[in-house]
């Protein structure tokens, strides 16, 4: 908490000094978050209590030879502190009240502890809401870590936390629930990073094996198997053959070209053109430095293949630089290079039983696989196929949360569970404020439970943050139609067709502000183009909740005939 300088000019910080040991300050020129604060505390207004506090008052201020000075901050400290802690144990009983809100008492639980970390019973909250959460061994573990920090920092014996552990340990099966968790992160210095790696087995909470890693970065990749083969000898596991061959495999010999990769993989999640333009550039160049580099390959026909999806280029030429990279990279017969085949089956060929053939095979190859899950989910949807497909996209978000965080709010949509939709949507704006498909999405949520106002504001902010993205703004004019905006839709609609002489847009965004506008004719023009041209989210048409009206058109009907989904 520090006092800010007002922005008006003329208005000095400092009048006059009162004594050599006083000086008076100008209110109106200095605001400080600290009156809000106290302001909030006498309201007893705990969620502004939690937003406003952000620290320790004067973090980091101190005076010399200023005893009496540094007593009173401290118990302005403490005291501000005990509100802040009040207020986060008042929200997780809110929270606890609540039903289905164990994800946010999860949250709200962490803050607890952090503020307070060497406190039983805000540990055993945590462990409770991450128990309601679904995630008892996250619990469980989080006992240990716990009992650790008070013998290591207080030495105190263990606290209740543990007897709640051992109550929520499930009884000891023939197979142990053991977890990877690194208890450092990776740290580069120069061509030298330190990896330190550990094995948790937390049904019974103890250690199964930890090393640390001190190499030149070139030799990132035997760490990574050595890693792999250390966990599968801690859980006495036997790798066939073929297992042991993809765990020693290394995806190229030139780490300059990785790190290209990792770049390109940066960007790819974005999920903006801009970012898939840049994503493939550097995968490119990860290529152009190793040419036999297949995960490169098969993450470059994907970036191709999203750009189409994107109605950001032109699918004829995107196809042929997505196939060609996958049928490269499916030599080494890649997990990644199976998904993207499996991907450009389902986006291009319709080939829907030769696809999720491809993803079978990604999965077995690779049971840890993200972006085959995220895929294989996206095409049970196109199938209508909604419980699969959200297994699949959860199993996907707990495997990589950044990357896919969005695709099980997009099957929910379509499923029909808005309330469920709406909290992880702003679950990922809160995380992401500036990731625009975050808020196109949670826009879509909150205009198909009703709520249009606040649909077509997160739609705009949307566009504001990709002003690039045609996608976005052709579903801003839906949204504009849908809320009785035609005037405003129509703007849009010319604005599409202006851009349209200037640049390629997918004609499945001009889709979009026709149905909203109510001409099924027009729409389903546009969308006959889309699929012919292979542009857009055109695969996953049936059951989309963005072409609910079409769905019972002769002509839609007869499209999807075309598209082996009759």
């Amino acid at each position: 908490m520090q006092p800010r300088r007002s922005d008006r000019r003329g208005s000095p910080l400092v009048v006059r000094a009162l004594t050599v040991d006083a000086l008076l300050v100008n209110p109106s020129a200095v605001r400080c978050d600290l009156h809000d604060l106290r302001a909030a505390i006498g309201a007893n207004a705990p969620d502004e209590i939690v937003r406003l506090y952000t620290g320790p008052l004067l973090d980091g201020f101190h005076l010399s030879e200023a005893t009496e000075f540094a007593y009173w901050l401290d118990e302005r400290r403490n005291e501000l502190c005990h509100s802040y802690i009040g207020a986060l144990r008042a929200l997780a009983e809110q929270q606890e009240q609540a039903a289905g809100d164990a994800h946010a008492m999860v949250g709200t639980c962490r803050r607890l502890v952090a503020a307070d970390p060497y406190s039983g019973v805000h540990a055993q909250k945590l462990m409770r809401a991450l128990d309601a959460s679904g995630d008892r061994a996250g619990a469980i573990q989080y006992a240990s870590e716990h009992a650790q920090r008070r013998h290591a920092d207080l030495d105190l014996e263990p606290d209740p936390v543990m007897a709640l552990a051992n109550e929520l340990r499930a009884p000891a099966g023939p197979r142990r629930h053991a977890v990877p968790n690194g208890t450092q992160a990776p740290r580069r210095a120069g061509d030298r990073v330190r990896i330190v790696a550990k094995l948790v087995d937390v049904d019974r909470d103890r250690h199964l094996w930890a090393e640390t890693y001190d190499r030149r970065l070139t030799d990132i990749f035997s760490i990574q198997t050595d890693v792999a083969l250390h966990i599968a000898g801690a859980l006495e596991a036997e790798l066939s053959v073929d297992e042991q061959t993809r765990v020693q495999r290394r995806p190229t010999a030139d780490i300059q070209a990785y790190q290209l990769f990792l770049q390109g993989r940066q960007q790819h999640i974005k999920y903006t053109p801009q970012a898939y333009h840049r994503a493939v550039e550097y995968f490119d160049r990860a290529i152009e430095r190793d040419p036999s580099f297949a995960l490169a390959m098969a993450h470059l026909g994907m970036a191709y293949a999203e750009l189409t999806e994107h109605g950001a280029i032109r699918s004829d030429f995107a196809y042929e630089r997505a196939l060609n990279a996958a049928r490269r990279a499916l030599d080494l017969d890649l997990s990644a290079a199976h998904c993207t085949m499996g991907h450009l089956k389902t986006v291009y060929e319709y080939d829907w039983s030769g696809a999720e053939e491809e993803f079978k095979r990604a999965l077995e190859l690779s049971p840890s696989n993200s972006d085959a899950f995220a895929a294989y989910g996206r095409l049970c949807a196109a199938l209508t196929r909604y419980d699969e497909s959200i297994a699949l996209h959860r199993r996907a978000r707990e495997l990589d949360p950044l990357a896919h965080r969005l695709d099980v709010v997009t099957t929910l949509l379509r499923a029909g569970r808005y309330d469920e939709a709406i909290e992880l949507g702003e679950d990922a704006v809160t995380l992401d404020p500036e990731y625009a498909r975050a808020h196109a999405t949670l826009g879509w949520a909150y205009l198909l439970s009703g709520r249009h106002i606040d649909g077509v504001a997160q739609l705009e902010r949307a566009v504001s943050l990709s002003k690039r993205s045609t996608l976005w703004l052709g579903q801003l004019g839906q949204a504009h139609a849908m809320a009785g905006n035609t005037a405003r839709a129509r703007e849009i609609l010319g604005e599409l067709q202006e851009q349209a002489q200037r640049t390629y847009v997918s004609p499945h965004h001009f889709a979009y502000i026709h149905t909203g506008l109510g001409d099924a004719e027009r729409a389903i023009d546009c969308l006959e183009r889309a699929v012919k041209e292979r542009t857009g989210p055109a695969y996953g048409m049936k059951g989309s909740f963005l072409l609910t009206t079409l769905q019972d058109h002769p002509r839609f009907r007869a499209l999807l005939m075309q598209m082996n989904l009759g």
